[in-house]
């Protein structure tokens, strides 16, 4: 499985997301200057959902540390949507018999260092939230 639904796991940055997504998001900014380098965030936000990145001012790369995608305008890797039905996202997704998970309601995908989850929730067999988590979210004010 993908490591993320919005792109590839090494760079996800504000410009890339907003490109993909017609400019559709309002976006907030932090900039923490810590002992040796510089905490930037990005918070993303459209409708009722968001994505937070995290902006590695020393590997000039932008990592995304949560998100809650509720909003099926917000476009996805493999053209998957929120409102999508439950056989075609395990179709696209697994490329497995959506007999194996019609009785699921949420599907957790972690990754396999543990730094990232990601959780499928579907009601009625329609895709209707994606969750990610992760062990570098920073629970600041943004």
């Amino acid at each position: 499985m993908t490591y993320s639904l919005l792109g590839e796991e090494d760079d996800i940055s504000v410009s890339y997301l907003q490109n993909l997504n017609n400019n559709i998001f309002d976006v907030e900014y932090q900039i923490f200057n810590l002992d040796e380098f510089q905490l930037s965030l990005q918070k993303l936000l459209y409708k009722d959902s968001f994505i937070k990145l995290r902006f590695d001012s020393i590997e000039r790369l932008s990592y995304v540390i949560s998100a809650k995608i509720k909003d099926k305008d917000i476009h996805l890797l493999n053209d998957m949507q929120i409102g999508m039905l439950k056989q075609d996202f395990f179709e696209k997704l697994f490329n497995a018999e959506y007999s194996n998970f019609e009785k699921m309601d949420t599907i957790n995908n972690a990754d396999e260092r543990g730094e990232i989850d990601q959780y499928y929730i579907f009601e009625a067999d329609t895709l209707k939230e994606i969750i990610i988590k992760s062990n570098g979210d920073i629970p600041l004010d943004l």
